[in-house]
This record gives C-alpha cells, structure tokens and sequence, in this order.
C-alpha cells in the first residue's frame, strides 16, 4: 500500500506539534497512519481539521466491528448446531454397535451352521 499523502493542514498542525515534544509528533503521525478510510477523500488524503481528529468516526467503527463479532459468532453457533444435529447421539451409536455386533453373530453362526 502506498504511504498516504498528508493534507496541508495536517503539515501545518505537525509543524505546531514539533515545537511541543516529539511523542506528541509521533502520536500524530500514529493517528494520521491509522486513519480509516472513512476519514480520506477520493484521492487518499486524510480528512483533519485544525480542532483534531474526531472522535465519532472511532466510536462507529467500533460500533461496526461490534456487530460483525457477533455475526460472526453466530455463524460459528449455527454451524456447531448443525454439527452437533448431523452427529448421531452416544445411545445411536450404542445401538448402532450392537446391531452390527448382531450381525457379525448371526453370520458366524451361518458360516460355522454349514
């Protein structure tokens, strides 16, 4: 992915920032770095005011992401569900075990009746 180009009013706020401290820069560049794509234009710049970045575009993704773990979650509960349905339960498999323990008798016993 190609480095995103930085708007000018986001060189003039780290220009600011420098003066500051250099944690504060690097905080910056981590936020302008990490930008969603909900806070770009169509061309790749981020989207930043003098005021700072917004906090609302944060509390909707997590939002979002919120809702796509529990559909997720769903999904592997419906899948375990159909599991489980599609496996025989412990008394078929019993069953299904003495049935064929039957058989294999009853064929011994043809075979050693001849």
């Amino acid at each position: 992915m190609a480095a995103p180009i930085l708007h000018p009013l986001i060189l003039r706020r780290l220009s600011a920032l420098a003066s500051s401290s250099t944690n504060d820069l690097l905080r910056t560049f981590r936020k302008i770095l990490r930008a969603p794509t909900e806070l770009r234009d169509e061309t790749g710049l981020v989207k930043i005011s003098d005021k700072g970045m917004s906090t609302s575009w944060k509390k909707n993704m997590h939002e979002k992401r919120e809702a796509e773990r529990k559909e997720a979650s769903e999904k592997r509960k419906e899948e375990k569900e159909k599991e489980k349905q599609s496996q025989p339960t412990a008394k078929e498999k019993r069953s299904d075990k003495s049935q064929k323990r039957q058989e294999q008798r009853a064929k011994e016993k043809a075979t050693h009746g001849m």
